[in-house]
C-alpha cells in the first residue's frame, strides 16, 4: 500500500511522506523494495538521498543487500557529495561492523573530495566517542 502511495505521489513532500512511511513499516520486503530507487536516473536527484536515508532498517534486517547498496554509492566518486554524504550517513546510522568501519576507512585513505573525507572523519569521531561512552 505504501509502494503504490509513493508511485502515485504527484509532489515532493508527497514522496517524502510515503518513503518515511516505507521505512517506518520496517518490513524487509517493503524496504528491499527501495533498492532500485537508489541507482542514479531511478528517482529525482532531491528525492534520492530520502531513499538511501529510508534504507537504514535494513542494514539490520539483511545487512548484505543494505552494504551492496550504500558502499557502491559512497566509493563511487563520480557521485554527487549529497548522494554519498547520505549513503555515509546511512551506513553509521545502521550500526556498521568493525569490517564495514574498515572498508570505509580504505575509502576515506583515497578519497579526494574534502566534504565527504570530513563528513567520514567526523562521523568516526562521534562514533568512537559514542562507543567509549556507553561502553
Amino acid at each position: 500500500m505504501a509502494q503504490e502511495a509513493f508511485k502515485n505521489a504527484k509532489t515532493h513532500p508527497e514522496q517524502v511522506i510515503t518513503l518515511q512511511a516505507m521505512c517506518n513499516t520496517k518490513l524487509p520486503s517493503v524496504i528491499e523494495r527501495l533498492l532500485p530507487l537508489a541507482r542514479p536516473g531511478a528517482v529525482s536527484h532531491a528525492l534520492r538521498p530520502q531513499v538511501i536515508y529510508a534504507l537504514r532498517p535494513l542494514g539490520q534486517i539483511n545487512r548484505n543487500k543494505f552494504l551492496s547498496a550504500v558502499m557502491p554509492l559512497i566509493l563511487n566518486i563520480t557521485e554527487t557529495t549529497e548522494i554519498r554524504i547520505a549513503a555515509v550517513s546511512t551506513l553509521f546510522a545502521s550500526q556498521p561492523t568493525f569490517l564495514d568501519l574498515q572498508q570505509l576507512v580504505g575509502a576515506a585513505v583515497w578519497e579526494r573530495n574534502t566534504e565527504v573525507l570530513n563528513y567520514m572523519v567526523t562521523s568516526f569521531r562521534v562514533s568512537t566517542f559514542l562507543f567509549f561512552l556507553y561502553w
